[in-house]
């Protein structure tokens, strides 16, 4: 007989008429083409046949439990064995390893790495933020920059997963000193991105100035406006006395920087973004040229808007440096 079909309410009626004329559960199973179990589960169920059964155990948590668990895991930092103690959470570790697992806004990764902060470097941070905290639009002058290095076995740190212990393992390729790397430097503007450069050796002062010279002079108005600023860390290759009548000789107006504030800099979440295109699903490079190939298909295509939310999010880090006294902010 048929299984697993839908009863309608004609079939309800039909099976309940035949029942009252006296029919077993198998005649009338066979006169409407229906399986035996299935006749029997709709006459027992009466009103409620279309109430279909929940199978399984049922949910430990309750949706409030559900949301503290995520709360407190990305909040408090803490493991999920100590959180698993939390009182008004108190279920097993499973349990949280598996909420957190259906929830899409929660990955398991590494901490970033970030420089430490002296004192003197929070009391900047701080002065830096209260002189900026009145600017809003202004941003929209500023062209950042960074420089970033990117290996053929994928990012610095790497990456882990959740793993399930029934399956073999997975592993990505590994060679000794990443293989290969290249450096490359890029800046953007509310109005757009310059071209990726791409630094053969080790970068000085000279280099330094013919990179800006090649890749920033030319396109600086189109992307910043014709006051725009430009803003660079404070590595002593951008600081340096040559560099300084660089910019003089070239009328370039610098935007003020604290030191050790990869925070404040939105060109460090462009290449987030840069790196997760370039290395997506686990990709990997064998040779430099490939790497060097991807890293600028990745950034051309990166979207203006992309740039232009990431500008608008600066006087929300200035109000938050404020709020956290000059301490990092999390961006």
């Amino acid at each position: 007989m048929p299984r697993n079909l839908q009863f309608q309410d004609v079939d309800v009626v039909c099976a309940w008429k035949l029942k009252s004329e006296g029919l077993t559960h198998k005649e009338i199973a066979e006169k409407m083409n229906r399986s035996r179990s299935g006749i029997t589960n709709l006459l027992k169920k009466r009103e409620n046949y279309a109430v279909k059964s929940r199978c399984g155990r049922p949910r430990i948590t309750t949706p409030c439990q559900d949301r503290r668990i995520l709360r407190n895991i990305t909040k408090e930092n803490i493991s999920i064995r100590k959180l698993a103690a939390v009182p008004g959470i108190e279920v097993s570790k499973d349990t949280i390893h598996r909420r957190l697992k259906e929830s899409q806004n929660v990955v398991y990764k590494k901490f970033a790495r970030i420089p430490k902060l002296l004192p003197r470097h929070i009391n900047n941070r701080l002065e830096w933020s209260k002189k900026f905290m009145t600017w809003d639009l202004e941003w929209q002058s500023v062209i950042f920059s960074d420089e970033k290095k990117f290996n053929l076995d994928g990012p610095d740190g790497w990456m882990y997963y959740w793993h399930d212990i029934r399956k073999a393992e997975q592993g990505k390729m590994s060679r000794q000193m990443g293989g290969g790397s290249c450096m490359v430097w890029a800046a953007f503007g509310y109005n757009g991105f310059t071209d990726i450069a791409f630094i053969d050796g080790k970068l000085n002062s000279e280099k330094y100035a013919d990179i800006l010279k090649e890749y920033l002079l030319p396109i600086a108005k189109n992307i910043g406006g014709h006051n725009y600023k430009f803003q660079q860390d404070n590595c002593s290759i951008h600081t340096s006395k040559y560099m300084d009548a660089w910019f003089r000789q070239n009328n370039m107006n610098l935007q003020e920087h604290p030191a050790v504030s990869p925070d404040l800099n939105p060109m460090e979440n462009l290449w987030g973004i840069l790196v997760r295109d370039v290395y997506n699903n686990g990709r990997q490079f064998e040779t430099v040229m490939q790497l060097k190939m991807q890293i600028k298909d990745s950034w051309a295509k990166m979207n203006k808007e992309v740039g232009q939310r990431l500008i608008k999010s600066m006087k929300d880090r200035v109000f938050k440096l404020i709020l956290n006294r000059g301490s990092y902010i999390g961006y």
